[in-house]
């Protein structure tokens, strides 16, 4: 039912075609879904954001292009007509600019003036006309060697400078945005894109030739699909594409969001917009349409293509997006050559509210609102996240902690816990210095007096039965392995150190120091125990381990390797010793660390890796008795052994599947032809 009243509606809103001045016609119903992004870390269907409110219908356009708003007038450049057009949006009256000048207009935008900047794709052309529509400047290709003799110049999308000059998407050009001034001259490439090199592609790279390189690699950077510039005078881009970003450039051409935690990855973005308070708009080839905070955050995302189906609030081939003063969104379809109007839902409404007073420091205000917003939808990420924020700035930090804990936005997490850190040392280091004092004293007297009555001597004698015990031993000899491999690896080799029960428990110990690095960290270094699988984790361990000690075995065998499976076993056990001494220290300070202190988790991480990977290679020196060289082969062909049997395991696995897929069918079928006969 509710498809076929949107149908009838629709179909009474074409009927206004016959008149000769625009229509904008009003209703009601949504036809697509809104998606906002939840503490759950997934985009999730919320309330509507915005509903279809009306139609432009009868503007004549054929194969419109873009859409661009300022100051309430819409420009729209109509390709097929070969002009553009201006709609006053509270008039509705249109005006008609550049007949008999253009050939193929592909891209408008407008300034503070009310200058209007063309992109004519088909002449190859920008033009700037006044508020009143008359030509002031062509802008044409820059002849200066800066420029580049051969490069492209077919301007698709543009955008106006401050001086009169703009900014232009050039359809073919790599090297970045072609800047002009007022007068023409070409002022350089701005905000160029970076060439994304793979592993494997630096792998090529050491071995191609210059020459083999320019035949081979066509390795160019992604093409900038479209350009706005915001009220804030900051360039938004979005490349061409799957996969890409918006991208907020500072005046040097940098992208302020290149290392935010917030980025909404887009695919085939048409069209973006910004509003004045800062919000981002962007319009996919599908017809969603991403609204997103001024520093970057999904608020929420609607519509969608309308698949060949005359569906109010989607789009066949979206082409255009804007905003107005009270937050309608505009969106230009080519296809249906028509503009949809949607507007604001109250809620939506009270989130832009939020937003806005948050941004002009009304945190009270703020803060009443997202709470207003978390009692319908108390998974929001943006409220929880706002909520943090605001109490942030009137420095309640513990509130701020547990929102910014809830929201999962580790940064905000440390910089709140940083502040209740400082506060808690400011507090209290006094009395954890007396008390570090007291215990180095007590400990001090304790040792003195031992030595003249000894009267730990009991303490002493257990521990002395106790360390003759083996296995006991054999588990404390994990220091000495740590600092003396090359005479450790020799003792297991003759049997002085080191048994099957030993080395088991060395390994179930690194398994267990694995698990709690992942998820007994603090909470900016570890990850969500929701999303963490042990199985997984067990299972990829005992792999990695068991194909280790088999590949090295079977590869040390044929390159007469004097090591046993036990040698290697046990070795290979005590070569983890440094992550079993130094790795629970480290996982017991991130627990009281920020990101301030993050780079001394990652060199203490990175230290024992290269630490227990050195006792590797001088385990399998000793054990084996191979020079260094031949032990570095051995190394790498055991590497790829073990990717061999992952492989062959792969292909089983594989083959196995489709034979009982297959064998399942053929049950099946003999079961039903049983029954039907």
């Amino acid at each position: 039912m509710r498809r076929i009243r949107n149908i009838i509606i629709y179909a009474l809103l074409t009927l206004f075609c016959l008149h000769e001045t625009p229509v904008f016609a009003s209703t009601t119903q949504s036809t697509g879904y809104t998606v906002t992004y939840t503490i759950n870390q997934k985009f999730e269907i919320g309330q509507d954001a915005y509903l279809p409110s009306g139609a432009f219908l009868d503007l004549g356009l054929k194969e419109p292009q873009d859409l661009y708003i300022a100051d309430d007038k819409m420009y729209i450049a109509d390709k097929g007509n070969k002009r553009i057009l201006v709609v006053d949006l509270h008039t509705n009256t249109v005006t008609v600019v550049g007949e008999g000048i253009l050939e193929e207009p592909t891209g408008v935008a407008a300034d503070n003036e009310g200058r209007i900047y063309v992109a004519d794709f088909g002449k190859a052309e920008a033009y700037r006309f006044d508020g009143n529509g008359n030509l002031e400047f062509t802008f044409t290709k820059p002849e200066t060697p800066n420029f580049g003799k051969n490069s492209s110049f077919r301007p698709k999308k543009v955008a106006a400078a401050d001086d009169g000059g703009v900014y232009l998407v050039s359809e073919g050009s790599t090297a970045g945005i072609v800047h002009m001034n007022s007068s023409g001259d070409f002022l350089g490439y701005f905000a160029s894109n970076e060439v994304n090199v793979s592993f494997f592609q630096r792998l090529q790279d050491l071995f191609l030739t210059a020459e083999q390189k320019k035949a081979f690699l066509n390795r160019t950077p992604p093409s900038f699909g479209n350009i706005f510039r915001g009220s804030d005078g900051l360039i938004y881009t979005t490349n061409m594409g799957k996969g890409v970003y918006v991208k907020k450039h500072s005046i040097s051409g940098l992208d302020l969001f290149e290392n935010s935690d917030s980025r909404i990855m887009l695919n085939d973005p048409a069209d973006m917009c910004v509003t004045e308070d800062g919000r981002i708009y962007v319009l996919e080839a599908s017809g969603s349409i991403s609204e997103i905070t001024y520093d970057g955050y999904l608020i929420a995302r609607f519509g969608g293509n309308s698949d060949k189906t005359d569906r109010i609030g989607l789009f066949e081939v979206p082409r255009g997006i804007g905003v107005d003063s009270e937050s309608n969104v505009y969106v230009l379809d080519e296809q249906k050559a028509f503009v949809q109007v949607f507007s604001p839902t109250p809620v939506q409404s009270g989130i832009h509210e939020a937003l806005d007073d948050y941004n002009n420091g009304r945190y009270e205000e703020s803060k009443r609102i997202w709470k207003e917003v978390l009692k319908f939808n108390n998974t929001s990420f943006l409220a929880h996240l706002y909520m943090g924020r605001t109490y942030m700035q009137e420095e309640n930090y513990e509130e701020a902690l547990e929102h910014f804990r809830i929201a999962k936005v580790k940064s905000y997490y440390s910089t709140a816990y940083w502040e209740i850190r400082n506060a808690w040392l400011q507090k209290n280091l006094g009395y954890v210095l007396v008390l570090l004092l007291l215990m180095y004293i007590i400990f001090s007297l304790l040792k003195s007096i031992d030595r003249e009555k000894r009267i730990f001597r009991f303490f002493r004698n257990v521990g002395h039965k106790v360390m003759s015990n083996r296995l006991v031993s054999d588990m404390l000899s994990i220091k000495y392995a740590m600092l003396h491999p090359i005479d450790n690896a020799y003792n297991v080799k003759h049997g002085h150190t080191g048994t099957y029960l030993s080395a088991s428990l060395i390994y179930i110990l690194f398994f267990v120091i694995l698990v709690l690095y992942q998820v007994a960290g603090g909470f900016i270094f570890s990850v969500d125990i929701a999303d963490y699988s042990l199985f997984n984790t067990l299972v990829t361990y005992i792999v990695v381990v068991g194909l280790f000690i088999g590949g090295n075995y079977f590869i040390s065998s044929i390159n007469d390797g004097n090591g046993s499976v036990r040698d290697i076993y046990v070795g290979t056990a005590y070569c983890l010793s440094p992550a079993v001494v130094i790795m629970p220290p480290v996982i017991l300070f991130s627990n009281f660390a920020t990101l301030n202190e993050q780079f001394l988790i990652n060199t203490a991480t990175t230290a024992v890796i290269a630490w227990c990977i050195i006792n590797i290679v001088l385990m399998i020196i000793e054990i084996h008795e191979y020079s260094f060289k031949f032990t570095v082969f051995n190394i790498l062909m055991t590497l790829f052994s073990m990717g061999v049997a992952v492989l062959a395991a792969s292909m089983g696995y594989l083959l196995l599947n489709q034979l009982w897929g297959f064998i399942r069918e053929i049950v099946v079928e003999v079961l039903l032809r049983v029954k039907a006969g």
